[in-house]
């Protein structure tokens, strides 16, 4: 018997999903199925608080200084890294923003943002960092006292290391 087929023998079997199906929904309804004896909940939202000193979210009101200290927009690519099943570091990247869908009133056929959409939106881009814990009740909500939380966003000064750092490429070249 080769090396291989050795370790394959020794690998354990995947068990098999415990969770029955769910039927489609009709393109027009506005909510998400999930199987008998699951639920689906929202942790967060965008300019929610990840801080104990950060403010409340008020789409009339949104500023950079808020908006750094609030959960960004876009959740593209959460990553949940745990070593119990009770609490871990959630971090979401932000890719992009939508300034039609954030601001309202913003005009999309003759967009002339203002310096203070453009600031937010700047600030609502990056990754959030956040500790989330599992409650007795089997819901997760978000610490906001953690002092693992963290907010990245095109404000957050950053150094380029590695081979990059010094590469003197002109922009015409990205």
């Amino acid at each position: 018997m080769n090396v291989d087929a050795a370790a394959a023998q020794t690998r354990p079997v995947p068990m098999p999903l415990k969770f029955g199906k769910v039927s489609p929904t009709a393109p027009e309804v506005d909510e998400i199925a999930v199987p008998d004896g699951y639920y689906a909940a929202t942790l967060i939202r965008w300019g929610e608080p990840i801080f104990a000193d950060a403010p409340e979210f008020d789409v009339w009101m949104q500023t950079k200084e808020k908006q750094e200290k609030q959960f960004g927009y876009n959740c593209d690519l959460p990553s949940y890294n745990s070593n119990n099943s009770t609490r871990g570091l959630l971090v979401v990247n932000h890719e992009y923003t939508n300034p039609e869908l954030m601001f309202p009133g913003y005009d999309v056929e003759n967009p002339n943002p203002t310096r203070t959409q453009v600031d937010v939106e700047l600030a609502a881009h990056g990754v959030s960092v956040i500790e989330i814990v599992r409650g007795r009740d089997g819901r997760w909500s978000v610490v906001r006292s953690s002092p693992y939380n963290r907010r990245l966003t095109g404000y957050t000064p950053m150094t380029i290391s590695g081979p990059a750092a010094d590469h003197d490429m002109d922009e015409d070249e990205c």
